[in-house]
C-alpha cells in the first residue's frame, strides 16, 4: 500500500468488527481522513467515527489506481468488557426558595395598653403591633420620669411571645405585665404614672433603646374614678 496515495478512507457501514490493521494505522501520514464504525472497531488512529461521505476511497489526481487488497477479517475486540454499574440516586429536583416576607414601609410598630388606668395589683394588659418582629423583641415598663436616652433596668419586662419558652415571633399579640415576668420583686406597682416601650435585644445591663413607646397610663390605689 506504499504505492498507494489515499487521502480519505472510509471503512464505515463494512459489517467490520475487531482492531482496526496496523498497516493502516502506518499510512496515517498519506491518510487525512480514516473513518470507522468505532462501537465496532478498535482504531487508534482514525480520524472520524462515522460516513461523511462517498465510501469509495478519494485519490489525488493522477495517481495509480489503488491495488486490491483482501476483504478485513473480524477479530477479537480488544475494547475491555464493561461491568453494568448500579444506578445512582435519583437527582433531587430542584425546589423553590421560601419567599421571606416583604416589610410594609408604611408600617409602623404600636405598643399600647387595653385601658389608661389600673388599679394596683392589677395586671396591665399590653397590645402591640410589631412590623418586623424578632425573637429578641421585649416589652418594658418605667416610671414616667425615667429619661427615655437612659432606660436601664425596667420594673416590669416581658418577651413580646405570650408563652415560655418563646417559638417564633409575634407581629401582633397582646401580653400582661404583672408578677408573672421579669421584675416580680417590684410587684404590685405602687400608684404612679408610667410608660411603656417595646425594645430590641440590647445589653443585660442597658441603656436599652426602644423603637416604640405608649402613652403613659396610671396606676391608682383604689380607683380610677
Amino acid at each position: 500500500m506504499s504505492n498507494v496515495n489515499i487521502t480519505s478512507l472510509d471503512l464505515t457501514q463494512n459489517h467490520i468488527v475487531g482492531a482496526m490493521p496496523f498497516g493502516l494505522c502506518r499510512l496515517s501520514d498519506q491518510i487525512q481522513v480514516l473513518a470507522a464504525d468505532c462501537d465496532q472497531v478498535y482504531c487508534s488512529c482514525c480520524t472520524r467515527c462515522d460516513s461523511n461521505g462517498t465510501r469509495a476511497p478519494f485519490m489525488a489526481p493522477g495517481s495509480p489506481p489503488p491495488t486490491p487488497h483482501p476483504r478485513l477479517t473480524a477479530v477479537p475486540s480488544l475494547q475491555p468488557s464493561l461491568e453494568p454499574t448500579a444506578p445512582g440516586p435519583p437527582t433531587p429536583r430542584p425546589t423553590s426558595p421560601t419567599p421571606q416576607p416583604t416589610l410594609d414601609p408604611f408600617c409602623k410598630s404600636i405598643i399600647q395598653t387595653s385601658k389608661r388606668c389600673y388599679t394596683v395589683g392589677e395586671s396591665i394588659s399590653v397590645i402591640f403591633s410589631n412590623c418586623d418582629p424578632t425573637i429578641t423583641d421585649w416589652i418594658g415598663i418605667y416610671n414616667i420620669d425615667e429619661p427615655e436616652d437612659a432606660l436601664f433596668d425596667p420594673l416590669l419586662s416581658h418577651r413580646t411571645c405570650i408563652n415560655a419558652p418563646c417559638w417564633g415571633v409575634k407581629q401582633f399579640s397582646t401580653i400582661a405585665l404583672d408578677g408573672s415576668g421579669r421584675g416580680s420583686y417590684n410587684w404590685p406597682l405602687p400608684s404612679g404614672r408610667y410608660k411603656i416601650y417595646l425594645f430590641r435585644g440590647g445589653s443585660a445591663v442597658g441603656p436599652h433603646t426602644f423603637f416604640s413607646k405608649s402613652l403613659f397610663i396610671t396606676v391608682a390605689d383604689d380607683s380610677c374614678w
